[in-house]
């Protein structure tokens, strides 16, 4: 089977749904570098006036005032650029790398700016060298400020305000193309875009000599230099095992609906690698999809349900009688069924019908395999059982698969990344154990992980957090506030003097681990759950156990956005 398959390259961007990439593409990056900008930093309305007539011209206005139908003009072009397309010669020293982590000391949003102020570093960047003035992170927080909602929104506002053109694309395909055309973009990655990372943006600047995309970090993390294939990878690669993950009604079903046409985006593109299926009718888009229901024909044989797909292909794509059996067989076997392609649906299990229902879907050799909860109706072991031949099969055909599940281990055990959704909003994309150990948000760490996180009230004073009474942990560059505290069960130290201490419960013997339960007057969780080796829960004191707190475990949220902290 897998010499008939050629897999493409997914970059599915649904913007209401799956992922939505904010950019901002500004005027073209120049041959030279910059001239040296003067020392002292100048007022907002010196950096307007310096802004060249063409480029206030273009000036875009914000997403609040622009009407739907010059939103649509302004939109950066579909097209896919190659890599090898040639682009303007880019100076790359000419843009300024500003890193937030030298200005720990400067309120900004829930912390500082080391901690919180990525967008207006990204954008002192490109305000900087676009208008020939220097602005540091701290001087764009100062406009910023003033101004309510996102970072996002703040940055809108603000590079408004200076007059700086800036356009929104929908997906990463347009990004790299302003950026080969030498645009500068600002790029927001984790929750709402392909790129990973959380909450974080990013400033592509250019494209090398060997035809890669130049990024500005102000984290200043351990990448430079991206090939394209690079940023892909890092979003929904093809050929991989995606796990669309989220609570019921989250909107999970919706969104393949939207992937395989049987329903229409209000907004945003759909792109199959590069090409723009948005408006293609699902017999044209290369999808096999697998129902909840698995959809079979009772009075149909397993062979004839398989081969039903086939008898509808027309013109250059039309089967003999031959070539539809041979393709039928081919499907079976990497299923495990061609000894039952003579009964019909009644006369197999839950798990045989099942996997009727995904050779029907690889029959045609579709680019795209989307699978709808399709274990919901096993028992606990065939469940088990056939979430692993889904992974067997993914792997030996390579076909990009989007699975659909409520059910997180199904979904961080079979996946090479997951997307967690909550209230038809993509919270975080991710590799399984990235998205575990590295949540965006408070939502995302309480639905991963089995125990689930034990969450705490709790507060931040003088760098020090604070659960109840008790100073638990340092928290460097955090401002003083409440904050919502999260701990993995393994995140606890068992230590007589430890800082943390709870009324203890109960043990709950796992083998090698041992599950200590206990309480806390600050704890959100009826009941605290903390994972230890079995070797040191054996003897325990009575009444309060002490815990010290790995810090990597430990997660803050603002209590007002639910968002992470970092420190």
């Amino acid at each position: 089977m897998t010499r008939y398959i050629k897999t493409a390259c997914l970059i599915v961007v649904v913007a209401i749904a799956l992922v939505s990439a904010v950019f901002f593409s500004y005027k073209c990056i120049r041959q030279a570098t910059v001239d040296a900008a003067p020392e002292e930093t100048t007022e907002m309305t010196e950096a307007t006036e310096t802004v060249p007539p063409e480029t206030a011209a273009t000036t875009v206005p914000t997403e609040e005032t622009v009407p739907e139908e010059t939103a649509a003009e302004t939109t950066l072009p579909e097209e896919t650029v190659p890599v090898e397309t040639e682009a303007p010669k880019v100076t790359i020293d000419a843009v300024p790398h500003y890193h937030q982590s030298e200005y720990p000391d400067i309120r900004y949003g829930n912390g500082t700016i080391a901690t919180s102020g990525s967008s207006v570093a990204a954008l002192a960047m490109v305000a900087t060298y676009m208008t020939d003035h220097v602005y540091t992170p701290a001087d764009i927080a100062d406009y910023a400020v003033q101004y309510g909602g996102s970072h996002y929104k703040r940055l809108e506002k603000v590079s408004d305000l200076m007059q700086i053109p800036w356009k929104r694309a929908l997906n990463v395909n347009e990004a790299l193309k302003a950026v080969r055309e030498g645009k500068i973009a600002i790029a927001l990655m984790g929750s709402r875009s392909v790129f990973p990372g959380g909450n974080h943006f990013i400033v592509l600047t250019g494209v090398t000599e060997d035809g890669k995309i130049w990024v500005l970090d102000p984290d200043d993390r351990d990448y430079s230099a991206w090939g394209v294939g690079e940023l892909l990878e890092n979003g929904f690669p093809d050929g991989k095992l995606i796990g669309l993950l989220g609570p019921s009604g989250c909107g999970k079903s919706t969104a393949l609906n939207l992937i395989c046409g049987l329903l229409k985006p209000t907004e945003g593109k759909i792109f199959f690698g590069e090409d723009d299926v948005t408006g293609l009718p699902p017999e044209n888009r290369g999808v096999g999809m697998v129902f909840q229901n698995y959809a079979l024909y009772p009075h149909l044989t397993v062979e004839k349900n398989i081969q039903f797909p086939l008898e509808n292909l027309k013109g250059a794509d039309k089967l003999s009688k031959e070539e539809m059996s041979k393709r039928v067989l081919e499907a079976a076997k990497l299923v495990q069924i061609d000894h039952l392609l003579e009964r019909k649906p009644n006369e197999l299990s839950g798990g045989q019908q099942q996997r009727v229902a995904i050779a029907r879907a690889l029959v045609k050799l579709p680019r795209v395999l989307l699978l709808d909860e399709p274990l919901s109706n096993l028992d606990a072991r065939l469940r088990l059982q056939t979430r692993e031949e889904i992974r067997r099969i993914q792997q030996e055909t390579q076909i990009t698969t989007i699975f659909v599940t409520h059910d997180q281990d199904e979904a961080m055990s079979i996946s090479d990344m997951i997307v967690v959704m909550k209230d038809g909003i993509v919270q975080q994309i991710g590799k399984p154990q990235t998205v575990y150990d590295d949540p965006v948000n408070l939502f995302v760490a309480k639905f991963l992980g089995t125990p689930p996180i034990n969450v705490f009230s709790g507060e931040v004073k003088n760098e020090q957090l604070y659960i109840g009474s008790e100073a638990v942990l340092s928290t460097p560059g955090v401002a003083d506030q409440s904050v919502h505290v999260g701990i993995r069960p393994e995140g606890f130290v068992l230590k007589e003097d430890g800082p943390l201490s709870c009324d203890l419960v109960r043990l709950e013997v796992m083998g090698r681990d041992v599950s200590i339960v206990s309480t806390h007057e600050k704890s959100q969780n009826v009941t605290i759950r903390s994972i230890i080796d079995a070797d040191e829960g054996r003897s325990l004191p009575t009444g309060k156990v002490h815990f010290a707190l790995k810090p990597a475990k430990v997660f803050l949220f603002s209590t007002d956005t639910e968002e992470r902290i970092r420190f």
